[in-house]
């Protein structure tokens, strides 16, 4: 395949030798426009502004959508930035090969694919940053929903926590404020539920409520007591009263 200067255009050449009783006779000759090809490759892009051409074994810039740099003295190697031995590595016939180096515009990745059929090889540029770009913002958005679910879970732990904390706080508050009013049912008690400074709290709250019960039924029984005492002192007072009346 080489491009042919009288009819303006690529031609891909095929030719086959032929034989008489095993002896060469001549050749078989057969010319393709492949221009299409040509055009397809010049207009190939990859990200923004990637682009590839073809290249001789040798290096020799075979297709560009530089028109200019087809005329056999331009090769892949003097490309700016690319390091000296870099057609030992992207030229040895491999399937497939690539490297990056600093060249025009900053990063850029450079592959290459050894096609047979043509001897030629398919040369890919492209910026670093138009070929990572994607990723990076697909890895930065999942960073940032991570974080917000982080933040989330974090908000939802602490709200349960704190409610935790809370509950039995706000209840041991509810009953002692029922005490002090007068209104306190002394029998109830709180429910002691793990053994941390939460269950440590219940159990404290409810040995203070059985002690203040065991208090009032202390008071309640000395209240009985000395009412039961004023009563026969009363009705003692009142037989002497009656009897000194009688006296007299």
């Amino acid at each position: 395949m080489d491009r042919e200067v009288t009819v303006g255009g690529y031609m891909m050449f095929i030719n086959s030798r032929v034989e008489l009783d095993g002896v060469p006779i001549g050749a078989a000759c057969m010319s393709l426009s492949v221009d299409a090809l040509a055009k397809g490759i010049a207009a190939y892009r990859i990200g923004e502004t990637g682009f590839a051409y073809l290249v001789r074994p040798d290096g020799a810039i075979m297709m560009h959508r530089d028109s200019s740099l087809i005329d056999g003295k331009h090769f892949m190697k003097d490309q700016q930035g690319l390091p000296g031995d870099a057609s030992s590595t992207l030229l040895a016939g491999r399937p497939y090969a690539y490297l990056s180096y600093n060249g025009d515009g900053g990063a850029r990745f450079i592959a290459t694919s050894f096609i047979p059929e043509l001897n030629a090889y398919v040369v890919v540029e492209v910026p670093q940053a138009e070929l990572l770009g994607p990723v990076t913002r697909a890895i930065r958005s999942a960073a940032l929903v991570a974080a917000v679910v982080g933040l989330g879970v974090a908000l939802l732990v602490i709200w349960l926590v704190g409610r935790a904390i809370a509950a039995p706080i706000r209840r041991a508050a509810t009953l002692l404020s029922e005490i002090a009013s007068g209104q306190g049912d002394l029998t109830r008690r709180m429910t002691v539920e793990s053994q941390d400074e939460i269950g440590q709290l219940s159990d404290a709250f409810n040995r203070f409520v059985s002690s203040l019960s065991t208090l009032v039924h202390s008071i309640r029984a000395a209240s009985s007591s000395i009412a039961t005492g004023s009563a026969q002192i009363a009705t003692g007072n009142a037989d002497l009263s009656e009897r000194t009346e009688g006296q007299s």
